[in-house]
């Protein structure tokens, strides 16, 4: 339902249909879209909306653009390279919204991760080259045979980016500071959800396991003695 804005499968489909998270109308977003009917979402938000490419180069000068104006944390730090959130390019929502450590783009998570995508030329999604897909794709062997002569090539001294992906993030990524400036909590939560859940009492089971043989066993009398205790 998010991708099309509805379920063949209908009030059978075993899944929740929110209307809130569905996909976000391309032809909207350029103003194109006339289809009164239209089964996608009008209305932008954090969640659905895509990141403006030119407003991330520096470029937007467009009062009225409908994509977002944000970056997230670590965008401009040369040490890191940041890629796309996949739930966002493929389901076209993200739940993270504006705290999400990724971008919201509609790139090829396959193709900028491995610098392939097994659908080519017919993946609906933008295959973005980066300097990275670059090195990818060129001789991976450092080294190469010319005229029967083996020939060294110079490596690569350039220290390596610390990566943000769905697979290698660094865990100190998705936890952010609060209003206060001095509470972290897990970007999927908000510190209100948080703190509600530690003042809340627990109502976890506590097991407790012996490590001694003498405490797993109870002879006849110990059980007998138990109110629990059923003779059959």
């Amino acid at each position: 339902m998010v991708n099309l804005g509805f379920c063949q499968k209908g009030s059978t489909c075993k899944y929740i249909h929110d209307k809130n998270k569905i996909k976000i109308c391309p032809l909207f977003l350029s103003g194109k879209c006339f289809n009164r009917n239209c089964l996608l979402s009008h209305s932008c938000n954090d969640n659905n909306t895509a990141m403006c490419r030119y407003f991330l180069e520096y470029k937007c000068h467009n009062s009225n653009c409908k994509y977002r104006h944000m970056k997230p944390p670590h965008y401009d730090d040369p040490n890191y390279e940041i890629w796309t959130c996949r739930p966002f390019a493929i389901g076209g929502w993200c739940p993270r919204g504006k705290r999400c450590p990724f971008l919201h783009l509609p790139n090829c998570p396959d193709f900028e991760e491995n610098g392939y995508c097994s659908r080519k030329q017919e993946c609906p999604f933008n295959h973005q080259v980066t300097l990275r897909t670059q090195e990818q794709i060129s001789t991976r062997s450092n080294k190469y045979i010319r005229e029967e002569v083996e020939v060294e090539t110079q490596k690569d001294d350039k220290p390596e980016k610390i990566i943000i992906s769905s697979y290698t993030v660094d865990p100190e990524v998705l936890f952010i500071n609060d209003t206060t400036s001095n509470y972290q909590y897990y970007i999927d939560n908000t510190a209100q959800e948080l703190r509600s859940k530690e003042d809340a009492p627990s109502s976890e089971f506590l097991i407790e396991i012996s490590d001694t043989e003498s405490e797993f066993s109870l002879d006849e009398d110990q059980l007998e003695g138990n109110d629990d205790y059923v003779s059959i």
